[in-house]
């Protein structure tokens, strides 16, 4: 029988930075099965030992300098010079490893089996219980106070001259007035033509009335993530805005709507993306029929990620595909990170979006190659009045359906 490993992580310096380093966060998995945040820890097993709790912890010692820098913690688990005997025990047998490379191991590792086995407990992971259920409401909680407050600022018109940055700053303190312990991910605010850039890190471009903004935000509460994305006009919006914010927020209710167990994530995507094209060609930017058009790839010109990504403890959670499952590109060869069937218990994000991105639709290949189906004059017309769109909601999976833990949080336009 093989031994098994997984190390927490170690400290990372700072380059060129001395004694700094970065903020640690333990492997996910150490942490699922530990809740600590413990530097250079160690579990180990003994699958022949058999037994109720077959990990074993260890951890390093809590010196006096730590205690006198960072403040007083108390690692559970044996000290970690014994792991070294632990091992040594064991010599000549395999070793599987899963989590962060363990510093004190140097011998072989079965890169098979420990690829099997990452992939087995990632699997195992992704069904939700009602523990982390609950820190994903807690989060969704306080994320929905950032929201709220973003949409109050920008739909009044009072964020007008207030810069990207500024924002970010005023979201993210509501965030922590409201129970949040910190962010999973980097805020997003992209004002006007930024909204798509489809990762965008806030600036000190100034908010201008008229335009749109885009904001992806979320707390955290105990490493468990809320992941929320609203699009909203600065004061009030033009009709072609809230044509083509209502294309996506139809888009994303569409997709929820299919989320129950036994439907495929790649389903999900099509759907989605077969809605958003059913807007635009309502607009009379398209031509041609939705499905038709996903298959043959217009739909990643205008929506080229994936629908969403399992979330729960961290803000990806335990995604990937279906063991034993090849990786395969989603409908319309758009990069889908998901390819399970959903399961009760499975914590989603639904975040469709439609985005005009001039590297994308600028290019004259891409122009010549889709001049049969895109109205390209009509594109070029609304992407002066709104540049990027998304909408995103976090989801529970249920036994008939699915459960919306950030409902609450307003998306349509008055």
């Amino acid at each position: 029988m093989p031994i098994v490993l997984l190390g927490a992580g170690e400290m990372i310096p700072v380059p060129g930075q001395h004694d700094r380093v970065y903020p640690f966060m333990a492997h996910s998995a150490y942490f699922y099965l530990t809740e600590q945040q413990c530097p250079g820890g160690v579990l180990a097993v003994d699958l022949a030992e058999g037994g109720d709790e077959p990990w074993r912890a260890f951890a390093p010692e809590v010196t006096q300098a730590h205690r006198t820098w960072e403040g007083d913690v108390t690692w559970e688990g044996a000290p970690l010079p014994e792991f070294t005997t632990w091992l040594a025990q064991r010599r000549g047998r395999t070793v599987a490893a899963i989590g962060c490379p363990v510093a004190d191991f140097a011998g072989g590792v079965d890169r098979g089996l420990s690829a099997e086995l990452e992939d087995a407990f990632l699997h195992a992971r992704r069904v939700l219980d009602d523990v982390e259920i609950e820190r994903m409401r807690q989060a969704c909680a306080a994320t929905a106070a950032g929201h709220a407050y973003a949409h109050r600022m920008l739909t009044s018109g009072e964020a007008a001259g207030m810069t990207e940055r500024q924002l970010q700053v005023e979201i993210e303190a509501e965030f922590f007035r409201n129970g949040g312990d910190g962010t999973p991910y980097d805020t997003i605010v992209g004002s006007g033509p930024n909204a798509a850039v489809l990762h965008f890190a806030p600036g000190q471009r100034a908010i201008n009335k008229g335009e749109c903004v885009l904001v992806d935000a979320g707390a955290a509460y105990k490493r468990y993530a809320g992941d929320v994305t609203r699009t909203w006009p600065v004061g009030q919006p033009s009709q072609t805005q809230r044509d083509v914010i209502n294309i996506v927020i139809d888009s994303e209710e569409a997709g929820i709507a299919m989320c129950k167990p036994g439907v495929e994530w790649h389903d999900v995507h099509r759907r989605c993306s077969e809605v958003v094209l059913e807007g635009l060609v309502g607009l009379g930017a398209l031509k041609g029929d939705p499905a038709e058009l996903v298959e043959r790839g217009v739909a990643g010109l205008f929506f080229p990620h994936g629908v969403g990504h399992m979330i729960g403890l961290g803000v990806r959670g335990a995604g990937g595909r279906l063991p034993g499952r090849a990786p395969r590109k989603g409908p319309g060869g758009v990069g889908v990170r998901v390819d399970i069937p959903l399961e009760a218990g499975h914590g989603f994000t639904v975040e469709p979006g439609l985005y005009f991105i001039p590297g994308l639709i600028d290019v004259a290949e891409t122009r010549e190659s889709f001049a049969d189906v895109v109205k390209w004059d009509s594109i070029d017309t609304i992407r002066q009045e709104i540049q990027g769109v998304r909408i995103e909601d976090d989801i529970v999976i249920r036994e008939h359906g699915c459960e919306v833990l950030t409902e609450g949080i307003v998306k349509r336009l008055d």
